[in-house]
């Protein structure tokens, strides 16, 4: 089965207010030219964004649009001429895409939106995400959202619109999504990635927090067995085994690790949070692996120490994805950190 991506996707689940949103307006002729789309990762959102757009570009209702459509082949194979998909760039060397969205890149937005529609009535942009909008690139549409032509709508999906320049939260209507419940995360999950077992799907949902986006990308780097591998890890007590932690770390060596880094610091988090919830006397842990070593964790700190130390961790991993430290020595130093008074991170990335 080809993987289901924003674009390609038939389906969305738990939006339903916001889409009829977007439908009332149309329907009523007083469409917005630019909206802002915000809400937490892997919501929905884009799914959101290039459903809007097919509807716009075929005149259909989102759900009539079938994958036989020639409206949703096209904007699947980037191809239609009435669509504009700006996003950062994708650097295959380094396994990541750009931090930010050129203002070269930007540019083309008001050249493309200025053109009368090739097919039908609308021209539509979609930036994802528009956070990556740097100030030069922003300034680079204020214009088109200050005289938006006619029949052209900007779709800008935000995880953070606090990011934005006020004078493009100001021009744009913004549409907030709302984070999925347990149960719409699994029906989600059941129709992008219908072969994860409920098992995993349980698993899945804790560890993404009911995000179906950040889901699927912990199952294409095989997030479940690293979180088991890191337990496994820790679960020596007072000290954990050196020859283990560099075992473990060795997947962050190489050309192409980016993908694991960032699986790996969202899994650290996690168990950070997780650690801390014990330690405040939650009940959190979901199998018996996980229970004893959050138990030996939580009984090294109070919950407000862990808490901080979460905060600490997240700041330092921020810092080494923006700066591309050596991530093999940073897992090390976090893995031994765990059973430590004081985290040492801080000092290992400075």
């Amino acid at each position: 089965m080809a993987e289901i991506t924003p674009k390609t996707n038939t389906k969305l689940f738990g939006q339903d207010d916001a889409e009829a949103a977007l439908m009332r307006d149309l329907k009523a002729n007083h469409l917005a030219h630019g909206w802002i789309i915000s809400g937490p990762p892997g919501i929905g959102k884009a799914t959101l964004a290039y459903r809007f757009a097919r509807t716009l570009l075929s005149g259909y209702e989102p759900d009539d649009i079938t994958e036989d459509d020639p409206v949703f082949r096209r904007v699947a194979a980037a191809s239609h001429v009435d669509l504009l998909v700006v996003e950062p760039l994708l650097d295959p060397k380094k396994d990541e895409r750009a931090r930010n969205i050129s203002v070269e890149q930007a540019r083309e937005i008001p050249q493309f939106l200025s053109l009368t529609p090739g097919e039908g009535r609308w021209r539509v942009v979609i930036v994802d995400p528009a956070d990556a909008l740097n100030a030069n690139a922003a300034n680079a549409i204020l214009k088109i959202l200050e005289e938006p032509p006619p029949q052209a709508v900007l779709l800008l999906v935000s995880h953070n619109p606090g990011k934005l320049l006020p004078t493009i939260r100001s021009r744009c209507r913004t549409l907030k999504l709302k984070p999925l419940a347990r149960e719409q995360f699994i029906r989600a999950m059941r129709h992008v990635a219908p072969a994860t077992d409920g098992g995993q799907l349980q698993q899945l949902a804790e560890i993404s927090l009911n995000s179906p986006g950040i889901a699927i990308d912990l199952l294409e780097h095989n997030a479940i067995e690293m979180y088991e591998r890191m337990l496994a890890v820790l679960a020596p007590f007072p000290a954990i085994n050196a020859l283990d932690v560099h075992a473990f770390s060795e997947q962050f060596s190489g050309a192409l690790v980016h993908g694991n880094w960032q699986v790996f610091s969202h899994l650290a988090l996690h168990l950070l949070e997780r650690v801390a919830r014990s330690s405040a006397g939650y009940d959190v842990a979901s199998e018996s692996s996980e229970e004893a070593v959050l138990q030996r964790l939580a009984g090294l700190h109070p919950a407000a120490v862990w808490a901080a130390k979460w905060q600490q961790t997240a700041n330092q991993f921020m810092v080494a994805e923006r700066l591309h430290l050596d991530y093999k020595q940073l897992v090390i130093v976090f893995l031994h950190s765990m059973l430590k008074k004081d985290f040492q991170i801080g000092d290992a990335a400075a």
